[in-house]
């Protein structure tokens, strides 16, 4: 028999013992979210209060301000709804459509307040330009939306967003040409992100940002983030998280995503993402993955998203010693052994 087996055989025989002599009785509990109907058994949070903010003016770029603002411009797929607005071209709101509160009267909104998520600021050679002032032309179906700045007839400026039929994916794009040397620009994830504020007495835990940094994991928890923290080095993704539901950024392979600036409001976690780019033009994609914090979800995008899970936090110690078995056995026997 094949050395490899039987070292499998062994190890199988070893976690079935232990699992059957150390795991005490319990009485069975409903699981935080059923898989079988989608449902998340998570009362409807009450808003927090948020501090007044203030917001800066964009720098002028001679644009006309009679395009009026629409902020219920709608997306939608099976598992998805993305509500955006044309203000800044940002999202307003998602909106989990398979996972519905316990009190069944709605689905979950997934960020806390609706300011506009994904804002874009740019650092030019003559301005910074906060494009959360200007009110975008657009045009959208579905599936996809386009957001454009036009000067002397040509489209400088341009946000799209997509989804796919079935999945958590939001697709963006940002492209710019015509509003000059481009030094780098920021994405502002400020929205916070549904966590149960009512009864989760913990929640403090499990609020926080991971990053994949110089191919490792770098967290940062609501403590450091109340008190300023940063992230930097080659950055392959970061998800913003709470107990059971992520918001993941996950940039394409030629944006160089540097550094990431993190805060918090009131219990909320803000990123704030640096990508360095300097030339003239940006045409630049991003995934991002709005859902449960869940295995299945994020092992397919099979760069390590799975990563920003604590599998003893979220799974209890025998799930998470059978997920580290099932890696071992997929190393020792990889053409046959599936994580799943």
């Amino acid at each position: 028999m094949d050395k490899k087996i039987i070292i499998a055989l062994i190890l199988i025989f070893v976690v079935f013992y232990l699992s059957c002599k150390f795991t005490p009785k319990q009485i069975p509990q409903k699981s935080p979210i059923e898989t079988t109907k989608h449902v998340a058994k998570i009362p409807k949070p009450s808003a927090p209060q948020y501090k007044e903010e203030i917001e800066i003016d964009a720098a002028s770029l001679d644009l006309q301000s009679n395009i009026p603002i629409n902020d219920n411009i709608v997306l939608e797929n099976d598992s998805l709804k993305v509500i955006l607005t044309n203000r800044g071209g940002n999202i307003k709101q998602v909106v989990l459509k398979n996972i519905i509160s316990e009190t069944r009267e709605d689905s979950v909104n997934l960020f806390i307040k609706e300011k506009g998520m994904f804002n874009t600021v740019f650092y030019t050679n003559t301005d910074t330009i906060n494009f959360r002032k200007y009110n975008f032309e657009y045009f959208h179906d579905e599936f996809t939306a386009t957001f454009y700045i036009k000067k002397d007839w040509k489209i400088i400026f341009k946000k799209v967003y997509s989804l796919d039929h079935y999945c958590n994916n939001l697709n963006v794009a940002i492209r710019a040409d015509g509003v000059g040397f481009i030094d780098a620009y920021d994405i502002q994830l400020d929205a916070g992100i549904y966590y149960d504020q009512q009864d989760d007495k913990r929640f403090g835990t499990y609020i926080g940002v991971v990053s994949f940094v110089d191919n490792k994991i770098d967290k940062v928890n609501l403590k450091k983030a109340a008190l300023g923290a940063s992230q930097y080095g080659k950055i392959t993704w970061t998800a913003l998280k709470s107990k059971y539901f992520m918001v993941a950024t996950i940039p394409e392979r030629n944006v160089k995503l540097r550094e990431i600036f993190v805060a918090a409001d009131n219990n909320a976690i803000i990123e704030n993402l640096r990508i360095e780019v300097g030339r003239n033009s940006i045409d630049h994609s991003f995934q991002f993955y709005c859902g449960p914090v869940d295995y299945d979800h994020l092992r397919v995008f099979n760069i390590r998203l799975e990563d920003a899970m604590s599998v003893f936090q979220e799974y209890g110690f025998w799930k998470a010693l059978y997920l580290s078995f099932c890696r071992m056995l997929r190393w020792i026997w990889p053409t046959t052994i599936k994580d799943n």
